[in-house]
């Protein structure tokens, strides 16, 4: 069974919905239905579009239904509600990230390679789903379902624990003066602001910024945990040299 099939299941069962679960093809890594998921992915792209542009209070399903060039009716046939329909896009994008990782990362033992997989990984997805990042980056809270929150949040879970894992792996036995979670939200407030300033023609390739981050981030992580106490005073003769010339 594909992730989340079996918790998303448990909400359908409740009658809220009319359509079957979704499910994440591991691999294609896209969230598919057996009847009609290419349409639903259409769909998701467009209340996507919409809730970056507008913002989800301010958006509508009316705006959805007329850029899809389709009827009201015709779209509750696929969801019930804006929130229902801001549910799936997000469920959609961390489902397909965690499948198109896991494929990626099997097979791989090496830690270092593995994070360089996991931040080549994100920056692929988001970059060929802008509107998807917005949408997860500042809409993540507005779910009030506790159904549809939680199934979103076990994925976002998933993925932040499975990073700090390889980053535990990375670093071995070494002691770090903050908690490694805090660290791998670090690599994650490094990854997840790319549609803020991603332009292609100036940055570069997906591959290339991936590499560059991942031994950006490899090296001051590398460094954090070794000689402290050494690192912090010269650190604060650094800065006294600094004050001291102005």
């Amino acid at each position: 069974m594909a992730p989340g099939t079996a918790e998303n299941q448990k909400v359908w069962q409740k009658g809220k919905k009319r359509r079957p679960p979704m499910r994440t093809s591991a691999r294609a890594g896209e969230t598919t239905t057996s009847r009609y998921d290419a349409q639903l992915e259409q769909l998701l792209d467009i209340g996507a579009e919409i809730f970056s542009e507008k913002g989800y209070h301010d958006a509508s399903i009316r705006a959805i239904a007329e850029r899809a060039r389709m009827s009201l009716a015709g779209l509750y046939y696929y969801f019930h509600s804006k929130e229902e329909l801001l549910f799936l896009i997000q469920d959609h994008a961390f489902g397909s990230i965690l499948a198109n990782l896991e494929e990626s990362l099997h097979g791989v033992t090496d830690p270092q390679e593995k994070l360089r997989r996991i931040v080549l990984n994100h920056f692929r997805y988001f970059i060929q789903h802008m509107t998807y990042q917005k949408v997860c980056a500042f809409e993540q809270e507005i779910l009030q379902d506790k159904d549809y929150y939680t199934l979103v949040e076990k994925k976002r879970r998933r993925y932040f624990e499975l990073v700090r894992e390889v980053l535990q792996d990375v670093s071995g036995t070494k002691e770090f003066p903050i908690k490694l979670g805090a660290i791998t939200l670090f690599l994650f407030g490094s990854m997840s602001w790319i549609h803020m300033w991603y332009n292609p023609k100036k940055d570069g390739k997906p591959e290339d910024m991936a590499h560059t981050l991942t031994d950006l981030f490899l090296h001051g992580f590398l460094a954090l945990g070794a000689g402290e106490e050494a690192e912090s005073k010269g650190r604060a003769r650094a800065c006294d040299s600094k004050v001291k010339s102005l």
